[in-house]
């Protein structure tokens, strides 16, 4: 075997691995730690944001509070019926799209936007909290 087929199939089989067990990592988080960061997150986003004094972390904050949402989506919580798990997808599904929003008015630096975004998720948060916090 040449020594350049072997690197490849060496780095191949490593984003393999890594990429299995990275999935298989986020799988075995507890939804409620998960929560608890994408709060952490919300948090940091909201005194900069409703102060109108930002840092420019507040970016990479909600590009972190979209991973968080998206982990969250592969963790519903557990002993639901199937029609509440499908309701909490949804919910999340509005939540990543309302977060993604919010990143990139964000990254134009775009104020007024990124205050509406933020309410939404508020909103939502506040909704599904309703729904499934017990």
């Amino acid at each position: 075997m040449k020594t350049g087929k072997f690197f490849s199939i060496v780095g191949v089989m490593t984003v393999l691995v890594l990429g299995i067990g990275g999935s298989v990592w986020a799988q075995n988080r507890e939804l409620l730690t998960v929560m608890r960061e994408m709060g952490q997150a919300f948090s940091a986003l909201s005194r900069p944001l409703n102060q109108g004094q930002l840092t420019g972390r507040e970016a990479e904050v909600a590009a972190r509070f979209v991973g968080l949402v998206q982990e969250a989506r592969g963790v519903p919580p557990k002993g639901l019926p199937q029609e509440s798990v499908e309701r909490f997808l949804a919910l999340m599904g509005e939540l990543e799209a309302e977060a993604l929003a919010l990143e990139e008015s964000l990254l134009r630096q775009d104020l007024d936007a990124a205050r509406l975004h933020l309410r939404r998720l508020g909103q939502l948060r506040s909704e599904g909290h309703g729904e499934f916090k017990n």
